[in-house]
C-alpha cells in the first residue's frame, strides 16, 4: 500500500492518519511532482545519519528534501529544475516499501531494487549508497556500467528545462532564454556561473544579472546626502572617499558619526545616509 503527503501538509505538520502511522518507519520512497507525475526520484530512509542515531524514518528525509528544494540546493538538478519551473506546492512524497529492519545494507539493497526496476529520471546516480560514504572504485565501476549507453530522451530534457531571464546590472530586463544552456551559448557565459547567479550564490555572471523569475531585485548602494545646517540640500555622494576628496579632509569618522546620530553636524554640514 502506498501513502501520499502533499507539501503543504508536511510544512504544517498535519498528516493523513495513514501516513502519520508510518512516518517514523524506514524504507524506500518516491518523490514526484503533480505536473510531471511520470517522472520521479527514488530514495531511502534509515535510522542513522553520519554514523549516528538520529530522528529516523521518512519524516526526516522528507523534511531534508523539502529544505534543500526550497533553498535550491537539491542534489538532483533534474528534480530541482522541475520545482523551480512548476512550484514546490505540487511536490508529492510516496512510500514505496517499509523495511522492517534498521540494517543500512538491507535498506540500500531494497533501494537498489527499485532503482533497477523503475529507472528514475531524477536520480543522478543509479547506484544506491549512503551519502556520507565515498564511492569506492568498485562502486564507480558499477555506476558506470549501469549508465553505459543510456541517454535521457529529448522529451525528458525538455520537461526539465527552466527559463532564465537576463538583466543588465541596473536591473533592466534584456531577454528571456528557454534554458541556461541557451543563455550560455548566446552570451558566451559559463553555465554554472549563470545558475549560481540565479540561485543567489553569485552577484552576476558575464556582466549580467540572472533570475529564474521575470523580475530581478537590484540592491542599490546607499547614498550620502549633504545638507546645510539650515536643512537645505547641497549634494549627493556615492562614497565617503568622494566626500573626503571634495572637502580635502583626511578622515570621514565625523561624517560617519552623523549617520548614527552621534553627531549633529560635521565640517559645517549635516550628513544623512540612505
Amino acid at each position: 500500500m502506498s501513502y501520499f503527503c502533499d507539501m503543504s501538509k508536511l510544512l504544517n505538520y498535519v498528516y493523513d492518519l495513514s501516513l502519520l502511522d508510518n512516518l517514523t518507519k524506514l524504507g524506500i520512497y518516491k518523490i514526484s511532482h503533480i505536473d510531471k507525475s511520470d517522472l520521479f526520484y527514488i530514495g531511502s530512509a534509515s535510522g542513522t545519519f553520519n554514523g549516528k542515531k538520529c530522528q529516523k524514518g521518512f519524516y526526516r528525509r522528507f523534511l531534508e528534501h523539502l529544505r534543500a528544494l526550497e533553498n535550491k540546493k537539491h542534489d538532483s538538478k533534474y528534480l530541482q529544475n522541475v520545482i523551480n519551473k512548476y512550484g514546490i506546492e505540487g511536490i508529492r512524497f510516496e512510500i514505496l516499501e517499509i523495511v522492517e529492519t534498521d540494517n543500512r545494507k538491507t535498506i540500500l539493497e531494497r533501494e537498489q531494487y527499485y532503482l533497477d526496476l523503475l529507472n528514475p529520471v531524477y536520480n543522478s546516480s543509479k547506484t544506491a549508497r549512503c551519502p556520507t560514504v565515498p564511492y569506492t572504485p568498485e562502486r564507480k565501476q558499477a555506476a558506470s556500467a549501469r549508465m553505459k549507453g543510456k541517454k535521457l530522451s529529448e522529451d525528458v530534457y525538455n520537461s526539465i528545462k527552466v527559463p532564465i531571464y537576463q538583466f543588465d546590472k541596473q536591473g533592466k530586463f534584456l531577454k528571456k532564454y528557454n534554458s541556461i544552456q541557451e543563455a550560455s551559448d548566446a552570451t558566451k557565459t559559463d553555465r554554472a556561473s549563470i545558475s549560481n547567479t540565479a540561485s543567489g550564490k553569485r552577484k552576476s555572471a558575464g556582466s549580467y544579472l540572472w533570475s529564474y523569475n521575470n523580475a530581478v531585485l537590484v540592491k542599490h548602494k546607499p547614498l550620502i546626502y549633504q545638507y546645510t545646517l539650515e536643512g537645505n540640500f547641497v549634494k549627493t555622494f556615492e562614497t565617503l572617499e568622494a566626500i573626503k576628496k571634495k572637502l580635502s579632509i583626511n578622515s570621514s569618522t565625523a561624517i560617519r558619526n552623523c549617520f548614527f546620530s552621534k553627531q549633529k553636524q560635521a565640517y559645517g554640514f549635516k550628513w544623512i545616509k540612505k
